[in-house]
């Protein structure tokens, strides 16, 4: 037995033939004949990132051409007039949206999708007034936060004459220095 030049695995002599058509560290020539040799485990990702016979999208939006990667930078200076006339259709359709989307929809409305992995599991040994917390975010400039009490908050100066109820959660948006209590 001996070590594969190319993985150092210890193969036995009469299979060395055998492991070599399947090692992933033996350099194969390219598929599409760039001229280079990656390791035979490397070639999607050779093919995906640097192979220069590779077709590529080009990646401005609406421009559906697909050329060589090293075909890329000509068809970027040859299709300068092309690519700036589909972004700024990009760009207007974009205004008019939030434009039409702006009229139905006060300034001071936010929809906020809290998405919070592992809750269940998270929530579940936790006790009254223990918190668990969003990522900050922004709205018209101030700097939010999202704060989830599984088994509910419960401060007799936030909500006099009221007892823990722990089927309930409470939630809390926060803002520095500035907290409000909203039902969902």
């Amino acid at each position: 037995s001996v070590p594969c030049e190319h993985c150092a695995e210890i193969v036995s002599l009469p299979s060395m033939v055998a492991h070599l058509s399947v090692c992933t560290k033996v350099p194969v020539p390219c598929p599409n004949f760039c001229g280079r040799n990656p390791e035979r485990g490397q070639i999607s990702l050779h093919l995906e990132t640097e192979c220069a016979e590779s077709l590529v999208p080009c990646e401005v939006p609406g421009c559906e051409t697909r050329v060589k990667r090293k075909e890329m930078e000509e068809h970027e200076v040859t299709n300068v007039h092309k690519h700036v006339k589909l972004m700024t259709a990009r760009v207007l359709a974009n205004e008019v949206t939030k434009t039409t989307a702006d009229k139905d929809v006060p300034q001071d409305v936010a929809t906020i999708k809290l998405h919070m992995p592992g809750f269940e599991a998270k929530a579940k040994g936790m006790k009254a007034g223990e918190q668990l917390r969003s990522l900050p975010f922004f709205f018209q400039g101030f700097r939010f936060c999202v704060s989830v009490y599984p088994k509910g908050r419960w401060e007799s100066s936030l909500m006099p004459g009221c007892s823990p109820c722990p089927e309930y959660a409470s939630v809390f948006l926060e803002r520095e220095g500035y907290e409000r209590e909203f039902t969902l």
